[in-house]
């Protein structure tokens, strides 16, 4: 038997305690409740992806009025901007600014620490660029895209390009591209 596909807390936290604090109505919150995720109790330690998967559209459809890429990118971005001021999110940066945002970058195990299905594959595209392939789970694509611009523009970068180049049912492929600043500027 498969082992079930879970979010660590980690995730869960970022996007809806801090990000969406104070955005979510209590109906919304009833919602949640109701799919797993109780925000008036201390959190589970992981969720598994079909609740996540759950939230998320509620929470999309409670703040845009739709479930639909740019809801669930516009979702992604609040999640980083919540994560990148956290412990991690800000020891990343640090790293980043140490050693630049590509080898900061090029590590999977930056984009597998969020859950215990996600598997990463990164390759060159070049100075200031990269091949992402996450592969494991069935989560919006564009919530990771828009994390993902998030963090790069964070972390300094310019010209900030995040592309979806190959969706599949159990993973997504996405170019990643920057100019990056330097320290001086």
């Amino acid at each position: 038997m498969d082992k079930p596909k879970l979010v660590y807390q980690e995730l869960v936290e970022s996007t809806f305690l801090r990000a969406l604090e104070g955005r979510l109505d209590a109906a919304t919150c009833e919602r949640l409740r109701e799919a797993g995720l109780d925000l008036e109790k201390p959190l589970q330690p992981a969720y598994t992806l079909e609740t996540w998967n759950r939230c998320m559209a509620i929470a999309a459809e409670a703040l845009f009025e739709r479930v639909d890429g740019s809801a669930y990118f516009e979702l992604g971005r609040l999640f980083a901007g919540s994560y990148n001021r956290g412990f991690m999110g800000k020891a990343m940066f640090r790293f980043a600014g140490q050693v630049g945002i590509k080898r900061a970058l090029n590590r999977p195990r930056t984009f597998e620490r969020m859950s215990n299905f996600t598997q990463a594959r990164i390759r060159d595209l070049g100075p200031n660029g990269l091949e992402v392939d996450l592969s494991g789970g069935e989560s919006p694509a564009e919530f990771t895209q828009g994390s993902l611009q998030s963090s790069l523009e964070a972390m300094g970068a310019r010209a900030v390009a995040v592309l979806i180049v190959d969706r599949r049912r159990e993973g997504t492929t996405f170019h990643l591209t920057w100019d990056e600043r330097r320290r001086h500027e």
